[in-house]
């Protein structure tokens, strides 16, 4: 499992230098803009969306069925998704936290909390649109997988769909206040990471019917 999920981020590593790059002119911008909240959720929602980079990469190789003659099956090989998905939206909310931090110490536009609790909100964010899309992938996605951006925007409407559906759920409990110490951004983490199982079970289920 170490060993695929390191050959994905391996053979990431150009795609992870453009993102880098398209990352790094965004935050000068949202940065120069002010647009503090932007410099926190960005970073976040882009890394996730390279996850299926390294399905492309696979899929033009057709690693998926030489892998399944070595001793790796197809559970295995979705499993090396989700948890890469997981290690990049972590890197793209570190990256999101520093910015926001940095833009701070010139301009305070934001409060600490605030940067806390959107970052958990973006990395929530990011695995529910990264394992939608995962499936939406796995399901609908082409030969060469050629509508995959079709997919995201699909993924991540239905994420912000159920971000809405759980912050809507969640006021009738809690008193929603992202500039103070709230439990609310931890609760919708750990949603989204419930959510994530799910749509991981329903993946395998349909990568052990897929022909390869």
């Amino acid at each position: 499992m170490k060993g695929l999920v390191i050959k994905d981020l391996y053979i990431l590593k150009g795609t992870i230098a453009t993102t880098l790059t398209i990352l790094a002119i965004l935050i000068v911008y949202c940065l120069l803009r002010g647009y503090g909240i932007g410099l926190v959720i960005i970073p976040t929602l882009i890394f996730a969306a390279t996850t299926t980079s390294s399905l492309k990469l696979d899929w033009a190789a057709d690693w998926d069925k030489k892998a399944l003659t070595m001793p790796i099956n197809r559970k295995l090989i979705i499993q090396s998704k989700y948890l890469e998905l997981i290690c990049l939206c972590v890197i793209g909310t570190i990256i999101g936290e520093i910015s926001a931090n940095i833009q701070n110490l010139f301009t305070n536009a934001l409060s600490n909390l605030i940067i806390l609790n959107f970052g958990l909100l973006s990395l929530a964010l990011g695995i529910i649109g990264g394992s939608f899309h995962i499936l939406l992938v796995y399901r609908f996605g082409g030969k060469s997988l050629e509508n995959s951006e079709i997919l995201l925007f699909v993924a991540y409407g239905i994420s912000v769909g159920i971000m809405g559906i759980f912050v809507w759920g969640l006021k009738f409990v809690y008193t929603i206040n992202f500039e103070a110490f709230s439990a609310v951004p931890l609760i919708i983490l750990l949603a989204s990471i419930i959510v994530s199982i799910c749509t991981y079970k329903i993946t395998i289920i349909l990568y052990e019917k897929k022909e390869l």
